[in-house]
């Protein structure tokens, strides 16, 4: 059997560490170390074969990965019964413990049938003979248009080298600015972006027509070029977040990394304009292209449109301004399978008790109360539902403890929960809270918290993270109260498996004690019998 070479090649393959297999069918990360090393051998009635064959089948993948998964299952099961999902795990643990060796380029070693192989020799047999070839005509043929008819004529504004495409992107700009009517506009390049940021007085002047116009009601799509560094990531993220804040605009990226010699840049005014221009690498005289014909944007905006149906969120901010979207946001991916992270400043806002979160909306001072106490119920539900099939692990530090009892109060993680000012909340709620937080953490195996010494790298960033393996990651000040605060989500790959091992490690630190469950759950409830007394006294006064 194959079972130690094959879980290490799909683990290699798909990128997973031993821990994030181990969290994702409930066993010690050590004991897949075993597996792995051939130390543990696999019974081929385990209960985990079945379970690392639906991990795998259940994760977010590549088109390579995706087409290798196939591979095995194509020679599994018959067309018919591929799509059942029963099945496929079946025929994925069958072939994690079947006798059959592991290669990991098998769809390049797949031959074609013998059948194919003999009528391809016999074609180039059949060459060998020249004597039976074509022969050609010795005469020449007169050659006469069928047609004298010309092709449509179309109009378009032609600018040259990257002065040019500067002047073109301005006047693009310029007339979306002028217009009344409210314009979609679709953006996108492949070039070297020093030709929108190498200019200062032209990135000032671009920057300030893209602010108009998205204040002005119009949105904007953009599909960003990253590469596998997060200095790219990071770039994209300074130069453009200024603008989300000012109004709707939406950020993709192509997760595929690849590199073209030849650059596109498309800037389209939906059913308006377009302005287009292809640059080769090392080149910067190439023209760009200003349409305005209704057939030559449509054309454009459906490559565009083709482009972005491949491409994936990159990230999205959050403020006052769209705090409801930043709720529906978050709901959606809690809705989303994987293990849930979370270093944050204050116990979980979602186990307060259900009176007290419906009480969120009315604190906020929002006009869309009903919606937003809507969602924040909807949050815990989803909440409790996912406790019973997925971790969830809050990181707090070991001093907020130590804070509640000199205090005798605790603080509502107000950022996410889009509160204007902080909420301190009574001794008596603070004990609920507590209570509540001791409850769910005897009630389900799936939820842990953990008590940090410090953030490692972070002790003075006030930053709460809120990481769902795989898909998402939501950044949030962890001091609330500021007008002016933010949220970040983040869905770049090669960021989120950054955050994965950072977790890995970070949790790895702590000490056993300072994240053993009864431990953990023992110092919650001396902590309520601590603060028992403050609230018969208050209850007194």
């Amino acid at each position: 059997m194959y079972f130690d070479h094959k879980l290490s090649g799909l683990m290699k393959l798909f990128k997973i560490s031993n821990s994030k297999l181990a969290r994702g069918i409930n066993v010690d990360a050590s004991l897949v170390s075993r597996w792995k090393s051939g130390e543990r051998t696999m019974s081929v009635n385990s209960p985990h074969v079945p379970a690392i064959a639906s991990f795998f089948l259940s994760l977010s993948t590549y088109h390579y990965q995706k087409e290798y998964l196939d591979f095995i299952l194509k020679s599994q099961l018959s067309p018919d019964l591929l799509q059942d999902e029963g099945r496929r795990i079946h025929a994925l643990a069958d072939w994690l413990i079947s006798d059959e060796p592991m290669s990991l380029s098998p769809a390049m070693e797949k031959s074609q049938s013998p059948a194919y192989t003999q009528n391809m020799i016999a074609n180039i047999a059949g060459l060998m003979d020249t004597d039976n070839l074509p022969k050609l005509d010795s005469q020449t043929a007169s050659i006469s248009r069928l047609s004298s008819e010309p092709g449509e004529e179309s109009v378009y504004e032609k600018f040259n080298g990257i002065t040019g495409r500067r002047q073109a992107v301005l006047n693009f700009l310029i007339e979306i600015v002028q217009s009344d009517k409210k314009q979609e506009l679709l953006l996108h390049s492949e070039d070297d972006m020093t030709w929108l940021t190498g200019d200062r007085q032209f990135t000032l002047i671009w920057a300030s027509l893209l602010k108009q116009i998205i204040e002005s009601g119009h949105s904007i799509t953009i599909i960003h070029v990253v590469n596998r560094q997060r200095e790219e990531i990071m770039n994209a993220l300074t130069y453009w977040m200024p603008l989300h804040l000012a109004g709707k605009i939406k950020s993709y990226y192509y997760p595929r990394y690849a590199d073209s010699d030849i650059k596109r840049t498309l800037f389209i005014s939906r059913g308006r304009s377009a302005v287009v221009a292809f640059n080769l690498i090392d080149s910067n005289d190439q023209p760009t292209f200003i349409y305005r014909d209704q057939e030559t944007v449509a054309m454009y905006e459906s490559l565009y449109e083709a482009h972005l149906k491949n491409c994936q969120p990159l990230f999205s901010v959050f403020g006052k301004h769209n705090e409801i979207q930043l709720l529906e946001t978050g709901l959606e991916l809690r809705r989303k399978n994987g293990t849930v992270f979370n270093i944050r400043s204050q116990l979980n806002s979602l186990l307060l008790p259900g009176s007290l979160l419906q009480d969120v909306s009315d604190r906020g001072n929002n006009f869309r109360a009903h919606d937003m106490s809507r969602l924040l119920l909807h949050h815990q539900q989803v909440f409790h539902e996912k406790l019973k099939e997925e971790p969830y692990i809050d990181i707090v530090p070991l001093s907020l403890l130590d804070q509640i009892e000199n205090i005798g109060q605790a603080e509502v993680d107000s950022c996410l929960l889009c509160l204007s000012e902080p909420w301190v909340m009574t001794i008596s709620d603070t004990i609920n809270w507590l209570n509540n937080t001791v409850e769910t953490l005897k009630n389900y195996e799936h939820y842990h918290l953990l008590l940090s010494d410090q953030t490692p790298g972070l002790e003075d960033i006030d930053v709460n993270i809120v990481y769902k393996e795989n898909n998402g990651a939501l950044f949030s000040p962890s001091q609330s109260g500021k007008s002016n605060s933010v949220s970040v989500l983040l869905n770049e790959a090669n960021i989120l498996r950054s955050l994965s091992a950072y977790f890995d490690d970070y949790i790895q630190k702590i000490p056993t004690v300072q994240k053993q469950k009864q431990e953990v759950i023992d110092r919650l409830e001396q902590l309520i019998e601590k603060l028992q007394p403050a609230r018969q006294r208050k209850s007194v006064i």
